[in-house]
């Protein structure tokens, strides 16, 4: 049975409570209203595993376009325009690769495992670690991702705890593996590059390399049946970078992400002609779901050629029709839009505003987000993204509702954003195209069920009102075999009962939708007793079109929160000018301003109105501010990899400035 249609569906009623389901400490369950009665493992009869997936879009889409990529052109310095792979092409090319694999492990390695063994991959997204994936599919083994934010030891750690004697990786990673080889059982590295200039490293390592293209021959020569997997059997251990501690190996199976596909089968209704653009790092559970819903589509990907500050260079090449991104690129776009393009004078400026207008007051009261006249007015920024966009979808992170708003009317999509963990191979629930609402994240997946547990401690019961609340507990064929050689940690996080309890917290509206408001984990006391949860509270600053991101610190020695805020740029730059007119230009003086005391003061007066608006108590306000115009990344360590705030990090990163913001606040009259 094929997944269900959302035609005709009804967005008064996107989930429903299971009959009698409902405990002492604990919400109903809810389904998805199109399937109230089962969950589904599939998205259609033939396709159990993503081996089975690529085997059905071969039959239908053999010689069109599957993988494509930007060649650079040494002699121009350039890259060029997108090369194709068919199908068939990328068949053979796996097909090559996954038996040169296990010839290398048999004759090479000398593993004892003929099948089910890890193999490391470490690059970008690429043609070469799609393959890759489609050869471990096939061939029943089992892939480990790297990644360089998981940092030099955690990488070690990966590779001596998931047992790994073979690398895949580009280039800038063979260094690296030879050197970590004499510390870990790593036997082989296969670079997805020419070796030009590693040719002399192993000379002193008991380690051999090979490159992509060779590893292709060796298993023309000596070609090898394909092994498929069952459902229950592991396709990828995903370590976890975590906030803290050790990474953690979440075991996915291949059941676990069909079950995931028959979600995303029915939340995007995909087609054989859909492009889907690739740069969202496929070692983590969003790349790697937004590259298999393609697949299962029998649709195309075409890859970023490698620097994300040029990737709306590929998309105006590539024209994709479905463009997934994490929330910090949807906001550069929207702040490229507010500032670049529309907050200009003109007559011209003033029919954009009218169009957009009129197009938010459309997608407001119907959901539709295509008006015959307006689309016209707005076409040319239609072009930002290629021009052929129909989808746009989101995961990791909450993103603002004005943001959504004004990018599915500029480009004529919806906006689908998606709850989930990669405990849960990535997807929970997702908003449902054409609803007009979008304060929330939609009815759980088919293959979901989801509950809200009781959390006490910070006030969230099943029974509060107007709707339940409590911790997102989800349940279902898409959650994890377990984490890797940890029983132990795994029992924390499922329970006896199969549900993966996440952490967030959340609550269901009448209509079913899953809304997350807050999360588990960080709670500390006030000096005076007040518990504090500080993620809430971040994210209802980060609402303000002022701040782009807030860390906001306390502790039980103290009385009061203070609060490092990430502002808009061109907010801000806006603002400031209003608030504190100068002759100079403001670019060269941003950073003074942004130290000045009257200006931390009067952007701090501002949000916390704004805090106040939308709920925040009095001892939830921060009471002092350092404004930072480095936005908190990956690269400099206070975000994970997943972009969730470290908060360890950036306690360390900024205790000297928290000190002198206590100081401050403490003695009014200081200067800082």
């Amino acid at each position: 049975m094929s997944v269900p249609s959302f035609e005709n569906f009804n967005f008064d009623l996107q989930a429903v409570k299971v009959p009698n389901s409902k405990k002492p400490g604990q919400s109903f369950i809810y389904r998805n209203a199109t399937s109230p009665d089962k969950l589904y493992d599939r998205p259609c009869p033939e396709i159990s595993t993503l081996f089975e997936s690529f085997q059905n879009a071969l039959k239908v889409s053999r010689n069109e376009r599957c993988l494509g990529h930007r060649p650079y052109n040494k002699q121009t310095g350039k890259f060029e325009d997108y090369v194709w792979q068919s199908y068939e092409e990328v068949l053979q090319r796996f097909t090559n690769f996954g038996s040169g694999l296990l010839y290398l492990n048999e004759h090479v390695v000398k593993n004892e495992k003929s099948e089910k063994f890890s193999i490391g991959v470490w690059s970008i997204n690429r043609p070469e670690y799609h393959i890759t994936e489609q050869a471990i599919s096939a061939y029943n083994l089992i892939s480990v991702p790297l990644y360089d934010t998981l940092g030099s030891a955690a990488v070690e750690y990966v590779l001596k705890h998931a047992e790994i004697k073979i690398v895949i990786a580009s280039a800038d990673h063979i260094t690296n593996l030879v050197e970590l080889s004499s510390k870990t059982s790593v036997k082989v590295i296969i670079s997805m590059d020419p070796l030009e200039n590693y040719q002399n490293l192993t000379s002193e390592k008991d380690v051999y390399i090979y490159t992509f293209d060779q590893v292709e021959n060796i298993g023309r020569d000596h070609p090898r049946q394909f092994n498929p997997p069952k459902p229950e059997d592991i396709n990828t251990i995903s370590y976890t970078s975590g906030t803290t501690g050790l990474p953690k190996g979440v075991m996915l199976t291949h059941g676990n992400f069909a079950a995931m596909l028959s979600g995303l089968a029915f939340t995007l209704q995909g087609r054989t002609d859909d492009i889907i653009i690739s740069y969202l790092p496929l070692a983590h559970i969003f790349g790697r779901a937004c590259e298999a819903q393609a697949i299962f589509h029998a649709s195309a990907i075409g890859y970023y050629h490698g620097i994300i500050d040029g990737l709306l260079e590929d998309v105006q090449l590539l024209k994709p029709t479905i463009f997934p991104a994490v929330p910090r690129i949807f906001n550069r776009i929207y702040n490229l839009l507010t500032e670049s393009h529309m907050n200009t004078a003109g007559a011209m400026v003033e029919t954009t505003r009218k169009a957009i207008d009129g197009k938010l007051k459309l997608l407001r009261n119907t959901g539709k987000v295509t008006h015959p006249v307006y689309d016209a007015v707005l076409s040319k920024y239609k072009k930002i993204l290629g021009g052929q966009v129909r989808i746009l979808q989101s995961a990791s992170a909450p993103i603002g509702l004005e943001i959504k708003s004004l990018l599915s009317v500029i480009f004529s999509a919806p906006f689908i954003e998606e709850y989930g963990m990669t405990e849960g191979t990535g997807l929970a629930t997702n908003s449902i195209i054409g609803d007009p609402r979008a304060s929330h994240v939609g009815p759980p997946f088919i293959c979901s069920e989801i509950k809200l547990s009781d959390v006490p401690e910070m006030e969230y019961t099943s029974e509060d009102k107007p709707y339940p609340r409590g911790e997102i507990c989800v349940r279902g064929p898409n959650v994890m075999k377990g984490y890797y050689k940890d029983p132990e940690k795994t029992k924390e996080v499922i329970d006896e009962d199969g549900w993966l309890h996440s952490g967030d917290i959340g609550t269901i509206d009448s209509n079913g939708c899953l809304i997350v408001i807050d999360r588990k984990k960080n709670i500390f006391k006030l000096a005076q007793g007040e518990y504090i949860a500080p993620e809430k509270i971040e994210v209802v600053y980060q609402r303000s079109p002022l701040v782009q991101q807030m860390y906001v610190h306390g502790d039980s020695v103290r009385s009061a929160l203070v609060g490092i805020a990430v502002p808009h740029t061109n907010a801000f730059i806006s603002w400031v000018e209003k608030k504190f007119p100068t002759s100079g230009d403001i670019q060269e003086e941003l950073k003074s301003l942004a130290n000045n005391r009257k200006v931390r003061n009067e952007l701090l007066k501002e949000i916390n109105d704004f805090g106040r608006a939308h709920g925040l108590k009095g001892f939830e306000l921060v009471k002092a501010i350092h404004i930072e115009l480095n936005p908190f990344s990956i690269v400099n360590g206070i975000l994970t990899p997943t972009l969730k705030l470290k908060r360890p990090a950036a306690l360390n990163h900024y205790k000297n400035i928290i000190e002198r913001l206590y100081v401050e606040y403490e003695t009014p009259g200081s200067k800082l």
